[in-house]
């Protein structure tokens, strides 16, 4: 029973996305990653990382064409541009810049409390 309460209760990020933005950047300075301005990670790994097994910005996995549609429903709600959102996330997430949040997450080196992987700590 308290797996499937786990599950189906609000996210946090529900009730407070300013504070996930401010936990990956806490956690992306932390690690002294720079932000790139042109970052890049490919939509399939947005799609994990947002979605309802990590960061939970949406209560189902999106598909590859609805990941920018989730992040700018996101960013607005954050009230955040969503351009700056997706770069950030895609820093968080690309093995080449911030190698946190990528195929096999480092979840031991991350700050963000938010996420859904924290009872994997």
């Amino acid at each position: 029973m308290s797996q499937a309460y786990y599950w189906f209760r609000r996210s946090p990020v529900d009730l407070d996305p300013d504070g996930l933005i401010e936990q990956i950047k806490s956690t992306l300075e932390r690690h002294g990653v720079e932000r790139v301005p042109d970052a890049h990670a490919p939509d399939e790994m947005l799609c994990r990382v947002i979605g309802p097994g990590r960061l939970a910005m949406c209560y189902r996995r999106p598909e590859p064409e609805d990941v920018a549609d989730v992040i700018g429903q996101f960013a607005r709600r954050a009230d955040i541009d969503a351009a700056e959102l997706g770069n950030l996330l895609a820093v968080f997430a690309a093995e080449a810049h911030g190698n946190i949040c990528t195929a096999n997450p480092k979840c031991n080196e991350c700050k963000v409390q938010y996420c859904k992987r924290l009872r994997d700590r």
